[in-house]
Order: structure tokens, then C-alpha cells, then sequence
């Protein structure tokens, strides 16, 4: 039986820092560093995070940028975009989710992840809240780690621990009790009126009577009291993984052939293919969008025969599209999207061969399409025509039958005949009595025609590739053989197309 839920909550410390530097690997870590929003303006453009070394000056978050270059001037002060801050934020919680399969995304920079159900795999509720940190370190991302049974002592605990702190079970509200109240997301008349009542604490606001809470602050009064007592007022809503995942990288210099922009796609494309997987999904396409100097954007679209999580095929498909058709001008950046598709599955047969594994069967697609090209692999299938002895075909996705049904009973059928073409079609005499074949003769076939079916004329209407109006017999002879035996009307000759078999 499930116990009382256990929610993990990571915290990602200056989030825009680190977004930050991983978009800038020419920054150095160890200088310091202020980061403010990229979509604010300069002169009222306050900084979000700074690191250790901008804190030693005096640089601190929520200082002006103007103020922060007077205190500062040896200090490097630079934007972050809302699509590094989301990136990184994306990276978080696809390394999470390799922990917990139930992520809910927070306020910015948190990351709920019910470890209830995963616990045991881990040894214990420690070695859960260790795991997923190990997995954010493994992305490239520092974050505390905080356990508790609600979403606010969660998230206190993990800002408070600044590594991994747990919250025994039962005692969220004891936890909370001491903490400012600036920890509740209240509305500024809330705020005022906890000012006249004197209040300070979660406690102090907990310790009053929730009747009371009501009476005066109304709804959120008592949400908060709730809060304030430890408790959940809001479901669990975890995220579902986005349809498209997203890399960007930026070059030091610009690129101009082939293999050095494969060398620096083959990083991104891991990365989102490790995202993919931890939602169970796959790529099922990619488009390129590549910076060009000086200027210029230009774009790429890569389709996949089939799902597949391995980057060598992958490489392959970008490696012939580039070199179809390579960039215009030296690239300078390169934003890599991944459409995510349902990875295919299929159950273990119990009685006769075992199948092909559907994740092996896309890889192997991908890399035929690699070698051949896009467009040239996949199912021939035939042209709707009634056109005697036509073979044209066209190309289909490839997609294997599904298996059959255990339960489901086939009716056993007769025996049906083969219809086998003559490549190229055979050239014979025909006698004809009364209008209808009466014998046949030809290098290698002759004989008497004891049976006759047709004629089925196809008009010049329905032939698409030539002008032709044929006359098409099924005919059995002496001997026991059935023909296909047509009449070219307009070219005055008659051709056996096949034999049933």
C-alpha cells in the first residue's frame, strides 16, 4: 500500500549563471561574473545572479546595472536570453525525469519529483534524493536537493540544505515553522496585514485559528493557512515532455565544410536523443537552423525513415543533406530540433521465431537512408492500373504488418492461383475462329485453346504512360496451361503477358 507522498524538489542556484556560462564557454568561471535579463533594458536592467568572485567585490543580486559597473568595473556583466534560461531549465528536468518518471515544473529554477514509488530503487528516500542530483550533475547543472511531504517545505528545505536535506515524515509543519513569511507567495495586502498583526514567522501565522484566517483575509487567507500547516492544496500536475527538444551551439570561428560541422553537431544530437529516451521517445526528424557570417540565417530540414535513439544513422542523413546541398557562407552557430515520436514497441513472442527488436528495425532504416539517400528506401507499392503487364511502383514509409492476433482464428483458404509474369512479355500466332482465340503458337509456347474467358478491353483512357488499346484474353490450353493473352489493338500484335500458376 502507498504511504504518505514524498516529493523531491530540486533547485537550481543562479539559474541564469549557469544558463549563462554554458551558452559562453569563454567566459572563465573562476572571474567575476553578473548576469542580468537580456530582454530588459540596459539602464533599468537589475542583476539576477552573480557568483562567488562578483559577490568578494560587493556585486550581489538585484543591484542595478548601472550601480553594479561603478562597484565593480574589473567584473564581467553580461545578458542571459529567456532561450538559454529555458534550455538549461529543459536540461534539469530531462535529467530529472531519468530518476522520477512524475516531474512537475515550479517557479523558475525548481523542479518537483514525487519520489514516492521510486524510493526503493535507490536504496531509500537518501538515496533517491542523491540520484537525482547525480543526474543533474551528469547534465551539467548544479542543483540542492530537498525532500519533504508538501510542494513549500520541499523547496524550503533544498534552498535551506544547499546539497540534500530531508524533512522527516510528518514534521513538514515543524519544519516550517520557524521560516520568514516571505516564503508564502502572498498578495501585497496579505503582506501588509501580516505587518499590522505583528506576524513574523510560518508559525505565528499557522498558530491562528483558520476560522479567524477567513473571516478576515478571505480565500487565499485560508490557502495559505493550509500552506503554512504543512499541507497540499494544489494537485499534482506533472509536465508532459515537450513534442520538440532543442540544442544550440555557438562556434568560435566560422566553418565552412562538412566534417567540422558534423564534429560539432555530434554533442547536441546526443543530447537531445538522451532527452528523448528518457521519456521513452525517439527522433523522428530534425531540422537545422544554421547562423551564417556575417549574416544571415539558413535552414534545413533531415526526415527519418523510422524512430531511432542512435546518433551514427542520424549523422549519416546530416552528412548527405550538407552534402547535397552545403551552406551558403561559413556557419557561426547552429540550432539543432528534434521531433519526438513514440518509440516503437513489440511483445515477446511466446510460440515461433522471435521478431527483429522495433528499435534495432529503425536504426537499421535510418542508416539504409543514410547510405542511399532520403527518398530512395523504403515499400514498393504497386500503381492502382488496370494496365496489363504494368509494374510501375512507387515508394511508401516502411512499416512492418503488426503481429497477428493470438486470440483471433484464421479461416483456412482454398487454393488460389499465382499469376506470374513473362519479362518481357512472349510474342506469338494466334488463329482466331469466330472472333475469339481458337490456338496459339510461339517460340516457346504453342498449343489448342480448349477454354477462353474475355475479351477485357482497357480504352486509351485508362493507359497513363501510352496511347494503347487493348484486348485481354485468359486462356487455357490442351496441355493444362493458363495464359494471359492480350491484343494490341492500335500495333495490330498479340503477346502472352504471364501464365497462372
Amino acid at each position: 500500500m502507498r504511504g504518505a507522498p514524498r516529493l523531491g524538489c530540486a533547485f537550481i542556484p543562479g539559474l541564469s549563471l549557469q544558463a549563462l556560462l554554458r551558452e559562453r564557454p569563454d567566459l572563465d568561471p573562476a572571474a567575476p561574473i553578473g548576469v542580468y535579463p537580456a530582454e530588459e533594458p540596459s539602464a533599468r536592467a537589475r542583476l539576477s545572479a552573480v557568483n562567488r568572485a562578483a559577490a568578494a567585490l560587493g556585486l550581489h543580486a538585484g543591484l542595478g546595472l548601472p550601480r553594479a559597473r561603478a562597484i565593480g568595473p574589473g567584473a564581467v556583466l553580461a545578458p542571459c536570453t529567456p532561450a538559454a534560461r529555458e534550455l538549461l531549465f529543459a536540461r534539469a528536468r530531462a535529467a530529472a525525469e531519468t530518476v522520477a518518471p512524475a516531474v512537475e515544473p515550479g517557479p523558475a529554477g525548481v523542479l518537483y519529483a514525487d519520489l514516492s514509488d521510486v524510493r526503493s530503487l535507490y536504496g531509500g528516500e537518501h538515496g533517491a534524493a542523491a540520484a537525482l542530483q547525480a543526474a543533474l550533475r551528469r547534465a551539467g547543472i548544479e542543483g540542492w536537493i530537498g525532500v519533504a511531504g508538501s510542494r513549500i517545505a520541499a523547496r524550503a528545505a533544498a534552498r535551506h540544505g544547499r546539497g540534500i536535506e530531508e524533512v522527516p515524515e510528518g514534521q513538514d509543519r515543524t519544519f516550517l515553522a520557524p521560516l520568514p513569511l516571505a516564503l508564502l507567495d502572498a498578495s501585497e495586502e496579505v503582506r501588509a496585514t501580516w505587518v499590522r498583526w505583528g506576524l513574523a514567522t510560518v508559525g505565528d501565522f499557522a498558530l491562528l485559528p483558520r476560522d479567524g484566517v477567513g473571516a478576515r483575509l478571505g480565500p487565499e487567507g485560508v490557502r495559505l493557512h493550509r500552506i503554512a500547516g504543512g499541507e497540499e492544496v494544489e494537485p499534482w500536475q506533472p509536465g508532459r515532455p515537450a513534442e520538440d527538444v532543442v540544442e544550440s551551439v555557438e562556434l568560435e570561428w566560422g566553418v565552412a565544410q562538412v566534417e567540422p560541422l558534423l564534429f560539432a553537431l555530434r554533442a547536441p544530437l546526443d543530447r537531445l536523443l538522451a532527452r528523448l529516451s528518457t521519456s521513452g521517445l525517439a527522433c523522428g526528424g530534425m531540422s537545422f537552423g544554421f547562423t551564417l557570417d556575417p549574416r544571415g540565417l539558413w535552414s534545413r530540414e533531415v526526415e527519418v525513415a523510422a524512430p531511432t535513439r542512435e546518433v551514427r544513422p542520424l549523422l549519416g542523413l546530416v552528412r548527405w543533406a550538407l552534402t547535397k546541398e552545403p551552406p551558403p557562407a561559413p556557419v557561426t552557430g547552429i540550432r539543432v530540433a528534434m521531433a519526438a515520436a513514440r518509440a516503437p514497441s513489440a511483445q515477446l513472442r511466446l510460440f515461433g521465431l522471435p521478431e527483429a527488436p522495433p528499435e534495432l528495425l529503425g536504426t537499421t532504416l535510418a542508416r539504409i537512408e543514410a547510405l542511399a539517400g532520403p527518398g530512395r528506401s523504403g515499400a514498393p507499392v504497386l500503381s492502382d492500373t488496370h494496365f496489363p503487364g504494368d509494374e510501375s511502383a512507387r515508394l511508401s514509409r516502411f512499416a512492418p504488418p503488426p503481429p497477428p492476433d493470438a486470440g483471433e482464428r484464421v479461416a483456412p483458404r482454398g487454393r488460389t492461383a499465382a499469376f506470374r509474369l513473362f519479362r518481357p512479355p512472349r510474342p506469338v500466332e494466334v488463329l482466331v475462329a469466330r472472333g475469339r482465340p481458337a490456338a496459339l503458337q510461339g517460340a516457346s509456347l504453342r498449343g489448342r485453346v480448349i477454354d477462353c474467358a474475355g475479351p477485357w478491353t482497357v480504352a486509351a483512357a485508362q493507359v497513363e504512360r501510352a496511347a494503347r488499346a487493348l484486348d485481354c484474353y485468359d486462356v487455357a490450353l490442351a496441355d493444362g496451361g493458363t495464359y494471359r493473352l492480350v491484343f494490341d489493338r492500335l500495333a495490330g500484335r498479340w503477346q502472352v503477358e504471364g501464365e497462372y500458376d
